[in-house]
């Protein structure tokens, strides 16, 4: 499934990527993995997170940098200044990736929080035709305007590996 990679530093995202789980990368790269705006790579630092690649601003394009904000660079274990891998996986959301029949949600270091009854809701309303994967910090904004978010824990993913949230993906939160 995947064919190309590049080796890239990671840089610091732009705020307006905050917690959306993407990373930007220059036309250059973007060609060398043979991945367009809106696909899904792997960055792999320590650990591998999925992401949806998008184009790096102008000024960035001879960088050689991949731009990721904090829960990509925890889901990866690379700071900024770090090389990580970039490799492409699919060429269109939920082309050869699946989607999740069922998503298990731990809270994030004991943190707890009380969602209401629009949880799930919330969640998939963020994160839906993203990719996830087990081990992985999910963050739910609570307030778009404040910035605020609850960060939980991927604990389970049907099936295993890298799968897409989808419409009928159901996802549960370990309360306990």
């Amino acid at each position: 499934m995947i064919d190309y990679e590049k080796e890239l530093i990671v840089a610091e995202a732009y705020d307006d990527d905050f917690g959306r789980g993407i990373a930007r990368l220059s036309p250059d790269a973007l060609s060398e993995l043979d991945a367009s705006p809106g696909d899904i790579c792997l960055i792999v630092g320590d650990w591998e997170c999925p992401v949806v690649v998008y184009r790096a601003d102008r000024k960035d394009w001879n960088s050689g940098k991949v731009f990721l904000d904090e829960f990509t660079r925890v889901n990866t274990q690379a700071e900024v200044g770090a090389d990580v891998t970039v490799k492409a996986v699919a060429t269109d959301v939920g082309e050869s990736i699946p989607d999740a029949e069922k998503i298990v949600l731990n809270w994030y270091r004991g943190l707890e929080f009380d969602f209401g009854s629009n949880a799930v809701e919330m969640i998939k309303r963020q994160w839906v035709k993203r990719p996830v994967s087990k081990g992985n910090v999910l963050p739910v904004m609570l307030d778009v305007d404040e910035g605020d978010y609850i960060p939980l824990v991927i604990a389970d993913v049907e099936p295993d590996g890298l799968s897409v949230i989808g419409d009928p993906t159901d996802i549960r939160i370990n309360t306990a």
